[in-house]
């Protein structure tokens, strides 16, 4: 009874690993002639990206806003140069804003480069 357990946990980890493996390794798969708007991903990929990954990215962003809750009072007085930007936005940006935009507006599939999109914005909209 405990051998077949063994063996059963044994042949579970190998599919998982197999799986991973598959997996990660489809992003190389891609038609990287393309220009990387018309390039899609996987559907390996957009199952993994939207079963595990977008459940994870929910629930960094509930922990973040938490962490940023009880940090307000630490940064509400932080000392910041006039030029720069205030304690409370760097935290906010940084434990909320960032995995909120990870979890819901990525397109699904894409891991590499995602927040590039909203940082050119930001700088442009900065310059004007």
């Amino acid at each position: 009874m405990k051998k077949e357990i063994y063996l059963r946990t044994i042949l579970f980890l190998m599919i998982l690993f197999y799986s991973c493996t598959v997996v990660l390794s489809q992003e190389q798969r891609i038609d990287f002639s393309l220009p990387e708007e018309d390039r899609t991903p996987d559907t390996a990929l957009v199952v993994v990206d939207v079963i595990p990954i977008r459940v994870l990215g929910l629930a960094v962003t509930i922990v973040g806003t938490g962490l940023f809750v009880v940090t307000l009072p630490f940064t509400f007085f932080m000392d910041t140069d006039k030029n720069s930007e205030s304690g409370i936005s760097l935290a906010s940006e940084a434990l909320i804003f960032k995995p909120m935009r990870f979890t819901f507006t990525r397109p699904l599939g894409k891991f590499d480069h995602w927040d590039q999109d909203y940082d050119q914005s930001a700088n442009e909209e900065s310059d004007q």
